[in-house]
């Protein structure tokens, strides 16, 4: 039985967006995928087009963190002079897009997007490893998962905040259920966390960084989850992937927009039956989606990478094996 995807966003109710933030959709359609471009409100600030990324991030097929091409698919850079063992993971970029973190081996690092050598970020003790960094669009503060092995090959997990600019840091939350990928909403309020269940979780902050609210975030059709979860560039609108089963007729991926509360969804893109979504990333601005796709073999010759925008799609020429089948999704 085929397993289709979406990717959703979903607009956090209760928290001002501006008008830009939430633009009206009107959909188009391309010859192999049905997209929705969105055009800014009447009564908001106009502001000149942001241009697509020239470059994005990604794991090598032989483990170096490289600056490739949008145009081309060329290796433009390697991040790090020098690559010590470990392939890295668990990408993520500063709100300035200057800094990578990632993970490898267990601990964290970040490196310069321009290229340099990587250094460490948060301290471990004996027995534990951290993955999914996430850092504050302040630049302030940095979200990660930290595990703890304990008896009998079990381990506990738990979401912890580095300050990094002072190094302090602290657990935000103890003994967390599964969590892997985060994302801090635009205003810092907010925290997301994935849940190895399919089920993100919205963590409400209060101003002394204390976890006041949470809410469990369900997909509202039947036989639907969401897969991966984060928060759009300088917003506190979701963006997420539904995976769904058994769905009559088959379903393709599809990019929706979506409010809690059960408010309508809006659909941006609709992939074909036949792709399934590995990975998404979008840019600073929030405007331009890198999506890695997989055909039905689930290899990586069937892979591919798209960028959506504005209604229109195109394809991101790559190397064999393309970004993102290792289950390392690049990132702009």
């Amino acid at each position: 039985m085929k397993r289709a995807w979406m990717v959703v966003a979903l607009a956090v109710l209760g928290v001002g967006c501006s008008s830009s933030s939430t633009p009206h959709p009107t959909t188009t359609t391309t010859s192999s995928t049905t997209s929705t471009s969105t055009t800014a409100s009447a009564t908001s600030t106009t502001v000149a087009a942001a241009p697509e990324p020239a470059e994005y991030v990604a794991v090598s097929p032989d483990g170096h963190l490289v600056a490739v091409s949008v145009a081309t698919g060329a290796v433009i850079r390697q991040l790090e002079p020098a690559v010590p063992p470990g392939a890295p993971s668990d990408l993520a970029l500063s709100a300035d897009r200057q800094t990578l973190f990632f993970s490898r081996a267990g601990h964290l690092q970040k490196v310069p997007v321009a290229g340099g050598a990587a250094t460490p970020v948060g301290t471990l003790a004996a027995g534990q490893s951290a993955r999914w960094p996430a850092p504050t669009s302040d630049g302030k503060y940095l979200a990660w998962v930290r595990t703890t092995a304990v008896a009998n090959g079990m381990a506990t997990s738990d979401v912890m905040v580095t300050d990094l600019v002072t190094g302090a840091q602290r657990i935000l939350v103890p003994n967390a259920a599964q969590p892997r990928e985060l994302s801090w909403s635009g205003s810092g309020t907010r925290l997301v966390m994935q849940t190895n269940a399919n089920v993100p979780v919205i963590l409400t902050l209060s101003p002394t960084g204390a976890v006041v609210d949470q809410r469990n975030v369900t997909a509202p059709d039947p036989g639907c989850s969401f897969w991966t979860t984060r928060f759009v560039p300088g917003s506190d609108v979701l963006e997420t992937v539904e995976p769904c089963q058994g769905t009559t007729p088959a379903r393709g991926d599809t990019i929706l927009v979506q409010a809690f509360a059960g408010q309508a969804r809006v659909t941006v893109a609709t992939l074909p039956p036949s792709a399934g979504v590995t990975g998404f990333a979008l840019d600073r601005t929030g405007h331009f989606l890198l999506v890695a796709t997989v055909g039905p073999a689930g290899d990586a010759a069937s892979a591919d990478l798209l960028v959506l925008h504005d209604g229109q799609q195109h394809p991101v020429p790559h190397a064999i094996p393309a970004p993102g089948v290792g289950g390392v999704t690049p990132v702009w």
